[in-house]
């Protein structure tokens, strides 16, 4: 009950209208964050702890390297789609305290309720392959589950009370996270 009221609160918070320059500018500082912050951390500490735990890092590989950069690269980009997207289609940003004014089911959000998370998961596991590093990946999978119990128990419902019935639709029609072709033509 304390999350419906929390959330219910949140979402009439939101309602307010925001500046497109707002906007652009919480998009920078969000991409700083997940785009070039977090993956840092991550490898900082992903490399760190291979040295403390003494694990090897993976063979050195050229072919490893080239793989990790493309999904890198393709995760980034499918990322700042879905960022683009938000700020053209649904005038608002991916962050909570900005949040699209319309429900968004265009884009890579025809494919996938939530590109971003898909996409900045991409860009992380490639930057582990890049670096060869074993607790990255381990890493990325320890910080997965709290995302994903973010997104499925707080966002979704979150959605549910600003956009009701189409969300719901929508939600029935679209993959949580891998991005598939819609169940249904029915929200395009």
């Amino acid at each position: 009950m304390l999350l419906k009221h929390y959330l219910e609160k949140y979402v009439e918070w939101m309602r307010r209208d925001v500046s497109y320059r707002k906007r652009v500018a919480a998009i920078m500082v969000g991409g700083f964050i997940f785009l070039l912050l977090i993956p840092y951390i991550l490898l900082t500490f992903g490399m760190w702890l291979d040295r403390i735990l003494g694990l090897p890092p993976v063979e050195e590989v050229f072919t490893l390297q080239l793989v990790g950069f493309i999904i890198a690269v393709s995760g980034w980009l499918y990322a700042l789609w879905a960022i683009y997207v938000q700020l053209r289609i649904g005038k608002g940003t991916p962050l909570p305290m900005l949040p699209t004014k319309k429900l968004v089911v265009s884009g890579p959000y025809r494919y996938s309720r939530n590109p971003m998370a898909f996409g900045s998961i991409l860009l992380y596991f490639g930057i582990s392959l890049i670096f060869h590093s074993i607790s990255m990946c381990l890493l990325i999978l320890i910080l997965l589950i709290p995302l994903l119990l973010y997104l499925r128990f707080v966002e979704e419902k979150e959605l549910e009370l600003r956009f009701g019935e189409e969300y719901i639709k929508y939600r029935q029609v679209t993959s949580f996270i891998i991005p598939l072709p819609p169940k249904s033509k029915e929200i395009n």
